[in-house]
């Protein structure tokens, strides 16, 4: 809403109020001037010119962002009093902030007071002036200092209409205030006259997204090396008058625009008006290159040119892009543009970045910042914002073969690149291509822990043994380190865990079972991987008492987690209490598992483990090669 021009809850006006005798207030806003129609963030105040009163400073998210209200008190109407807290740096900050100060007048109880603070309003701050106003038929008695560090101090002989410096625990020093004369007139603000029309000259640069364009048989892409410059890139349509006038002016000046270098491609906006385009053309002779662009072609170059600013206004017919010999746009048009305009912003084309900031500004100034590289995400932002997933992510693509062929941009810079095409394209359901670029952002990210967990999240996605072991060298690309993170650590030992389960299924026991061991020992809340090892354990090898044992504690404590609910735990601990001859025990887990089955009597966990239970009640050991792993 903000980039659109738009407010969170319409215009926000400053409000005024007036105090009636402690009983109530008065809404005084349009009296003295103050409810302006803006979208209001602020109102501080300060005696900016000392005259004794406080003036107002105000900003807003609208136009102007800056105000200031000059009070324009008589000053025969009041007194006033003015003062400065310092601190000693000791007991108190040196800006006494959260000190309170009171104000005792003659023949009043009741003391004024202000208080020091830090911050006020919106992202703003008052004056450290604590100013005191009371009538010109009152004067003071003493005001008290109350310190943030505990000290109270009395200041005595004040004298009204002067300002004053309170050094904590010092005697008190008149400040004077600097000669500033002030010249200011003051007035209404009025609104520019709104207007479509802008030229935008670009310090990143960026290339020209993909112009898609059409005829009545067939459609194309133009290709990227026939869209580099010099090249002025316009969109126009037939029925409207200032695109006419602006061909117009073009054709014209062929002979200087040609013998400048510059190309032009005019392409008509409107797909509905195809022969009417071209019948103006013929009309115009037009010596230039000319296309009919698709809707797509329109809708990427408005959000191309949304990308570079904040306020995205939709972008207007016509409207124009020069781009230069690197395919990359320097300037954007907004509305007509004339031929000598033109001429004049293709001496720019060959400026380095800092010489491209200068000119991109109205007037001079100095730089705090240094320059900063072009962004495409935002590009891509806006494809993504509007549902062109594809077209963004094609964006991207050929932005980062760019790159790669110039070696300018930084490995920080490919990696995000990089890392937003894979992630796009894990979401439109291509991960080989996917893997590549999140494989090539951790190339140049090789520290970037979030980047290896979807790279080997994507790669567990489709299980494969090779994808497995790959996800595994991701996370733990050196064997003799530990991981630490614990999302990394849970990851593997999932990878472990499906690791196991190749093995075992190639019936690589051993094998399997070192891998189920290192997913128990990396996440020991691997349920999973625990069952399979304590079925390993009694089906390869069951003599060896103590894999029995193992696979007893195992067993026990899988049923105990789940609260004996699982079924498959139970036919567990129920297989391996007959193991161990406790058969009466293994017929009564046994029935437990048989119990949370009883919904479903034809299913094939049913029919086995009733097999299993008949075994049990002949105190027989049953067959595991005979079921399913």
């Amino acid at each position: 809403m903000l980039h659109e021009g738009k407010s969170f809850s319409g215009h926000e006006r400053n409000c005024a109020f007036l105090n009636l005798g402690g009983n109530s207030f008065a809404d005084v806003s349009g009296l003295i001037g103050f409810n302006f129609d803006e979208d209001g963030r602020t109102v501080v105040s300060s005696d900016w010119d000392f005259d004794g009163d406080l003036d107002l400073w105000t900003t807003a998210r609208t136009a102007p962002r800056l105000r200031f209200l000059k009070n324009n008190s008589a000053a025969e109407q009041k007194n006033f009093l003015s003062v400065r807290l310092v601190g000693n740096g000791v007991d108190s900050n040196r800006d006494a902030v959260g000190a309170i100060v009171e104000l005792y007048l003659k023949n009043e109880k009741t003391p004024l007071i202000r208080t020091v603070t830090a911050g006020d309003a919106f992202i703003s701050q008052n004056s450290q002036w604590l100013t005191f106003h009371y009538s010109p038929d009152q004067s003071i008695r003493n005001l008290f200092v109350h310190w943030p560090g505990g000290q109270k101090q009395v200041v005595d002989e004040l004298i009204s209409n002067l300002f004053y410096k309170i050094h904590q625990g010092k005697k008190v020093e008149m400040w004077r205030p600097p000669f500033r004369p002030i010249d200011m007139k003051s007035g209404l603000s009025k609104a520019n006259a709104s207007s479509e029309q802008a030229r935008i000259v670009l310090t990143g640069r960026l290339p020209i997204v993909p112009i898609h364009i059409r005829d009545e048989h067939s459609e194309s892409e133009l290709p990227q090396q026939w869209l580099k410059g010099p090249l002025l890139l316009n969109l126009w349509a037939p029925w409207c008058q200032p695109c006419v006038e602006e061909l117009s002016s073009w054709t014209q000046s062929e002979e200087i625009l040609q013998s400048a270098g510059l190309r032009i491609v005019a392409l008509n906006a409107d797909g509905s008006a195809i022969d009417s385009a071209e019948r103006l053309l013929r009309r115009l002779r037009f010596p230039f290159h000319s296309a009919h662009a698709k809707q797509q072609t329109v809708l990427n170059l408005d959000w191309f040119q949304r990308s570079f600013l904040d306020h995205w206004a939709p972008l207007p017919i016509p409207s124009s892009f020069l781009i230069d010999r690197q395919g990359d746009v320097a300037v954007i048009y907004k509305g007509p543009v004339s031929p000598e305009q033109i001429l004049k912003d293709m001496k720019l084309l060959d400026l380095n970045m800092s010489e491209r900031r200068d000119a991109a500004i109205p007037f001079a100034g100095k730089w705090l910042k240094p320059t900063r590289f072009p962004n495409p995400l935002l590009v891509n932002g806006q494809f993504v914002a509007h549902d062109a997933i594809s077209e963004g992510t094609t964006y991207l693509r050929r932005y980062l073969e760019s790159v790669d062929d110039k070696s300018v941009a930084s490995p920080e810079h490919i990696a995000k690149i990089a890392h937003t095409i894979g992630t796009l394209l894990a979401k439109s359901e291509d991960p080989s291509a996917a893997k590549s670029y999140l494989a090539k952002a951790l190339r140049f990210a090789p520290d970037h822990t979030g980047l290896r967990i979807e790279l080997a999240e994507l790669l567990l996605s489709s299980a494969s043994l090779d994808h497995i072991q790959e996800a595994i060298a991701i996370l733990k690309p050196d064997p003799k380190v530990q991981v630490t993170d614990p999302a990394s650590r849970r990851l593997l030992s999932q990878a472990f865990f499906l690791w196991g389960e190749s093995l075992k299924s190639s019936r690589q026991y051993p094998e399997a079972e070192q891998a189920f061991r290192q997913s128990i020992q990396l996440d020991p809340t691997q349920v999973k991987a625990a069952e399979k090892l304590a079925w390993l354990f009694v089906s390869q090898n069951p003599d060896q008492g103590q894999r029995k044992s193992n696979a007893l504690a195992i067993a026990e404590r899988l049923c105990a987690i789940t609260q004996r609910k699982h079924a498959g735990y139970l036919d567990l601990l129920a297989f391996i209490q007959a193991l161990h001859g406790k058969f009466v025990q293994a017929i009564r887990t046994a029935e437990e598992a048989q119990t949370l089955r009883a919904d479903a009597p034809d299913s094939r966990a049913f029919k086995e483990g009733k097999n299993r239970m008949d075994h049990y009640h002949k105190r027989l050991i049953p067959d595991l090669r005979s079921e399913s792993d």
